[in-house]
């Protein structure tokens, strides 16, 4: 982020997990040797919060748009989201996403579904998210088509490279890996036209 200024970036995009991305096995109630559903309780979520505090203070310093993969707090006895916090260029939380389409694991132990897809606009972009596996669903960028996002924002943990995304039936685009039009080149200080 203290790098952006100087690559005139006016977006960074960070994946899935980035303040956090607990395994189901240390969270669980049955203990670390066998996995089942998390306990929540023993979650730090005061360092979390002071971790996205610090982050959107970052972002707000070089005016920064910042999305970034963490877990979002729901009220109990509700299992939190998975999801993708945006920090506007002011530091300010624009939005939050929460993965719709988990995994079994996520599902089963960790996580609560989110309900709806988020966009949002920054210089003249619109974008919508996408989370974790979801780049399987093609049902999901259809939608973003119909609320006329320019682009989605994918973040995942999962594999890296080429490779990974021929196994698991992936195109680069699908990935939001594509190398011809990288988001932070399309959001300049100068601001940028809609396609």
């Amino acid at each position: 982020m203290r790098g952006a200024p100087a690559a005139r970036a006016r977006a960074v995009q960070f994946p899935e997990g980035t303040t956090c991305s607990p395994d189901e096995r240390p969270l669980s109630f049955d203990g670390p040797a066998e996995a089942g559903p998390a306990d929540w309780s023993r979650f730090q979520w005061d360092v979390f919060q002071e971790e996205l505090t610090l982050t959107a203070r970052l972002a707000r310093q070089p005016g920064l748009w910042t999305v970034l993969g963490s877990v979002h707090r729901l009220t109990a006895p509700n299992r939190p989201h998975n999801s993708l916090y945006v920090i506007s260029d002011r530091g300010e939380a624009a939005t939050r996403y929460g993965e719709r389409m988990l995994s079994h694991t996520k599902v089963s132990y960790m996580y609560a579904p989110g309900s709806a897809p988020v966009t949002f606009e920054a210089d003249g972009v619109r974008f919508g998210c996408a989370l974790g596996m979801e780049a399987h669903f093609p049902g999901l960028s259809g939608a973003y088509e119909r609320l006329d996002v320019d682009r989605v924002l994918f973040s995942t943990t999962g594999g890296h490279g080429r490779s990974h995304r021929r196994r698991h039936g992936l195109r680069d685009r699908d990935a939001g890996t594509r190398r011809d039009e990288p988001v932070l080149d399309r959001l300049r200080r100068t601001g940028s036209a809609r396609r």
